[in-house]
């Protein structure tokens, strides 16, 4: 050994060596916490996830989970729209508004007012006319009056009548109008629930009576026919065999439906298309839920136009929304077109497409489950539809030709930015112009109002130019000028009328003058108190031609902006307005959206090749597994904390890419409820599975380990109950042996009660203590404590750990000393002996009731040696030579400072072979200032004694006593140089002969 004051760790036997490397391999070899799960432990938790897994596939194919899933494309028609165009162009809105009725009157609205709006259109250039008007009812008479009158009043004008409309109903006038236009499309209102239920009204009975005898429609006009019809149908009905307004009112109706009936005949070739099926119906393609026909829901009743508004129409289309979803009535889906007398009927939207590029229904095809529309400009728009369980009247039945309705994106302009916006106010908005797409009808019903109030006034004033300028008498203007005033009028030259009028003004009063010569006007003549009346009534006529020509400038400049709103667009008409009669309908963009922007995306997403189709099935069913296996293993390589943290993020990261990249950029819709259920049912079953087999190992490991270990190791267990393993197993472990000094006596001398009390003050402290060190305490032998360190919990600091509790067992002996724990006059001693290698541990004994925790084999046994041992080197703490090198091996500053005393080569009772000890100082100070100097003392005496140098052994020995006096220690190594001399012992050993 060298003459440093702290040694060196000694060398390690070849032996210890390879026993040492041993079991560092096996620690580096043995799998980590997580990966340690037991197999059938792993098995399970991998089954529950994958049947989870399958169980969302099953409940997603079945259609169980579609409310949750349409919940979803709500959110991501709100939020997902940033690759979506803007609304074409092409498309404008005019709108019935608050406004309009407001300010024109209540609906339904004379129909030679939207006569007058239809005219005006067609002035301003709108290239299609959509009406989102039912118009199934005639309208006889104009019945709340012309609403000209409304706006002529505050001009100065005179107000026209509705004769100046063709025809001679408000029906007539807009069929004329719709004609004048030549590109109208007129509404048909499709409906599919068509049962009479018992007790149903005179309306229901006659039309049910209507449909079921299809021959009355040829005779819709013979009224013998219709009248033995309804005396038939009468039959049937109670009220109406005794009641005649009944009977009246009964065959009012047939004749309605009738008419209805007839008109659907009548417009099946311009108005509709035929069925071609094509495409695979495969069983394959029905099991993924999309049969490759194209079979729309099917409808026995239409709402027609009046016969005469729909021979007036360039074609009729359905405006039937109806929800095809469940959850809360949101209309997602409409259906592109529907079926009726073995015929395809388009949607409003479709048909609105069509004729603005002159194409008629007729020239649409079906390609298996898809509607393909050629527009002419070389780009075919393939309308891709797709099936599902109808709603409300026709629940359980599934259909197809339904399409997904594809919302533009709503651009705001704010400043020089622009902002994105998903309510249907700002859903359709015209770029160029920095405007909504939509203007009121009550703008465009007042300038045509402007334009024939206009119109009445200018040939007012010709008429009393003409008969006051013109007339025989008096004759004050050149039939030059008259022609000229005339023309001037006509065309609205306000300067050149103005001229002349104030040319012959002289003349006028000049005549007037004679004419009166001084008598009163009663005393002319009755043709010429006419004229006088005549001149006198168009004295103010240059301030009247002068408000006309400001009407003039004020048309002009509406005109302007509603060209440019409307010229060349589709100009769809529908309900804006909140009133009662207003169309809305709840959307994926707005609880509250108006029905008629409904076909405006559909004529958008067709103009624009812009459409959300449904994605494959067996990519949702792909998704659905590959995220609940993801989630499974994440439930199973994590904590329980982390696990649904992170299944939270799979999940959250699959809606985006649903919604950011599918949904957005490729414009097809996934599923996310499937595989959202996935992830989330795997992973929370897999954890549920856990938090049971962990809470049922967490009791039983409580139970076994609460009194052995601490707490702080008892949650490592069993927050890994794989850790657990009570089979006994060799393993490298460092052991700690304690004692009392002289209990025997002290209990002798303190009676059985108070050396209970004792040892319960004393064993308290010193158990917290080394379970305050991670250490296992093993058992209690009377006043002795038996503890181990690197199970059950694998450590490769279980020599150092085992080291600084006894250091600390022993600071904490010292304080209760000095605090006088024990009573006065008693202090205790203790000694402990450490022991470092491999042993047996586990449960030993009959498990789980009759057994021990504890280790067995050689090293424990040198340990219980070792505590022994101190009283023959007069130590506190003896430990082995593999114990202090594991200790050191890589240690903190704060053990590397420690003092170690060697002890020698010692054979101890019981083991063949020499063991080198230490005795453990560590920061203890047993000599006060002078215990490195004896550490170093002791150190030189041992090393002489071990290399055999007896002379030298001595001279050592007589230093040491002569500074730190005899004690047993130094006793013990004279003895040991004496036998050396008598020959009775080898040199470089010590021999203890009591245990």
């Amino acid at each position: 050994m060298s003459d440093a004051t702290q040694p060196t760790p000694p060398s390690v036997t070849p032996a210890k060596a390879n026993r040492s490397a041993a079991a560092k391999l096996a620690r580096a070899r043995a799998p980590r916490t997580k990966a340690r799960m037991g197999t059938v432990t792993l098995q399970r938790q991998w089954t529950i996830g994958v049947l989870t897994s399958i169980g969302a596939c099953l409940l997603m194919l079945l259609g169980l989970l579609s409310p949750l899933e349409l919940r979803t494309i709500d959110w991501r028609a709100a939020w997902f729209d940033h690759a979506s165009p803007p609304p074409s162009d092409k498309i404008a809105l005019v709108a019935i508004d608050d406004a309009a009725i407001e300010r024109v009157g209540r609906w339904p609205w004379s129909r030679d007012k939207l006569a007058m709006v239809i005219d005006e259109l067609a002035t301003l250039g709108a290239s299609v006319v959509a009406l989102d008007l039912l118009l199934d009812d005639e309208q006889r008479s104009d019945a709340d009056g012309s609403m000209i009158a409304s706006f002529a009043g505050g001009n100065g004008g005179v107000s026209p009548d509705a004769a100046t409309f063709d025809g001679a109903t408000p029906d007539d006038a807009l069929a004329a109008a719709m004609k004048r236009h030549g590109n109208v499309i007129a509404p048909t209102n499709f409906r599919f629930n068509v049962e009479v239920a018992r007790g149903a009204t005179l309306d229901d009975r006659a039309k049910k009576y209507v449909q079921e005898h299809p021959e009355l429609v040829q005779k819709w006009n013979d009224r013998p026919a219709i009248e033995r019809a309804v005396k038939e149908l009468a039959l049937t009905v109670p009220e109406a065999r005794t009641d005649a307004d009944a009977l009246f009112a009964m065959s009012a109706r047939v004749r309605v439906y009738l008419k209805r009936a007839i008109a659907l005949q009548k417009l099946t070739a311009a108005s509709s298309f035929s069925q071609s099926t094509g495409g695979d119906s495969s069983a394959f393609q029905q099991f993924l839920f999309q049969p490759a026909v194209f079979q729309p829901p099917l409808s026995k009743e239409a709402s027609t136009p009046v016969l005469s508004l729909a021979n007036a129409a360039v074609m009729t289309a359905n405006v039937t929304v109806n929800s095809y979803d469940s959850g809360g009535g949101v209309v997602r889906r409409i259906p592109i077109a529907v079926e009726a007398k073995n015929r395809m009927w388009p949607t409003l939207g479709l048909a609105a497409a069509l004729r603005l590029h002159n194409k008629a229904a007729s020239s649409l095809t079906v390609q298996g489950s898809s509607i393909v529309a050629d527009l002419g400009d070389g780009r075919p728009r393939r309308i891709v539809t797709h099936w599902a369980e109808l709603s409300g009247n026709l629940e359980g039945t599934r259909r197809g030709g339904l399409v997904m309705v594809t919302w533009p994106r709503g651009v705001v302009t704010a400043g020089a930015g622009q902002q994105v916006d998903t309510d249907w106010q700002w859903q359709f908005f015209d770029l160029a112009s920095s405007k909504p797409a939509e203007v009121s009808i009550g703008s465009v019903y007042r300038l045509g109002v402007l334009r024939e109030t206009l119109r009445l006034n200018r040939a007012k004033a010709k008429e009393l130019v003409q008969f006051v300028y013109c007339g025989e008498n008096p004759r004050v203007l050149s039939p030059e000028d008259r022609k000229l005033l005339l023309n001037a009028i006509e065309a609205g030259n306000l300067p050149a009328s103005v001229l002349l009028l104030e040319k012959v003004k002289s003349e006028f009063d000049l005549w007037k003058e004679l004419q009166l010569d001084g008598t009163t006007i009663d005393k002319l003549a009755a043709a010429d108190q006419d004229v006088i009346r005549a001149f006198t009534e168009a004295a103010d006529l240059p301030e009247k031609l002068k408000t006309a020509d400001r009407q003039r400038e004020q048309i002009q400049q509406m005109f302007n902006v509603l060209k440019d709103r409307l010229g060349g667009r589709i100009a769809f008409i529908g309900f804006t307005a909140t009133g009662t009669i207003a169309d809305f309908v709840p959307t994926s963009i707005s609880p509250k959206t108006p029905g008629v922007h409904l076909h405006m995306a559909t004529a958008n997403a067709v103009l624009q090749d812009f459409q959300r189709v449904m994605g494959p099935v067996w990519l949702d069913v792909l998704a659905t597994l590959a995220l609940g296996v993801l989630s499974t293993f994440v439930a199973v390589r994590m904590g329980v904390i982390g696990a649904p943290l992170a299944t939270i993020g799979l999940v959250a990261i699959w809606a985006l890419v649903a919604g950011s990249l599918v949904w957005d950029y490729q414009r097809t819709i996934v599923a996310i409820a499937g595989p959202g259920m996935a992830g989330i049912g795997s992973s929370g079953g897999v954890l549920l599975h856990r938090l049971f087999t962990e809470q049922r190992t967490r009791r039983k490991t409580e139970e076994r380990f609460k009194s052995y270990v601490s707490p702080k190791v008892v949650d490592i267990l069993v927050n890994n109950p794989d850790l657990d393993s009570m089979q006994p197993q060799r393993r490298e472990l460092s052991i700690l042996f304690t004692d009392i000094a002289g209990f025997t006596t002290i209990a002798e001398r303190l009676g059985s009660q108070r050396t209970a009390e004792v040892l319960r003050l004393y064993l308290g402290p010193m158990t917290e203590t080394l379970q305050n060190y991670e250490g296992t305490l093993d058992k209690y032998i009377g006043d002795a404590i038996v503890a181990f360190w690197g199970a059950p919990v694998e450590t490769e600091r279980h020599a150092e750990l085992c080291c600084r509790a006894g250091l600390a067992m022993l600071e904490k002996l010292d304080a209760l000393n000095r605090q006088g724990t024990f009573g006065e006059g008693l202090a205790l001693g203790m000694r402990i002996g450490l022991a470092t290698g491999e042993v047996m541990v586990g449960d030993f004994g009959n498990p789980p009731r009759n057994s021990s925790y504890t280790v067995l084999g050689d090293t424990a046994n040198l340990a219980s040696r070792l505590e022994s041992a101190n009283k023959a080197f007069g130590s506190r703490i003896l430990t082995t030579a593999a114990t202090r090198a594991e200790a050191m091996a890589g240690a903190p500053a704060d053990i590397a400072a420690w003092l170690w005393r060697p002890i020698g080569r010692i054979n101890v009772k019981g083991k063949l072979e020499a063991v080198e000890l230490w005795e453990l100082i560590g920061t203890l100070r047993p000599k006060a200032d002078l215990t490195a100097a004896w550490v170093a003392a002791c150190t030189l005496l041992v090393d002489a004694y071990i290399s055999g140098d007896t002379d030298g052994a001595t001279q050592r020995l007589d230093e040491l006593e002569t500074v730190f006096g005899n004690d047993v220690f130094s006793s013990l190594y004279r003895e040991g140089l004496a036998a050396i001399a008598r020959g009775e012992a080898k040199p470089g050993t010590l021999v203890l002969h009591e245990k």
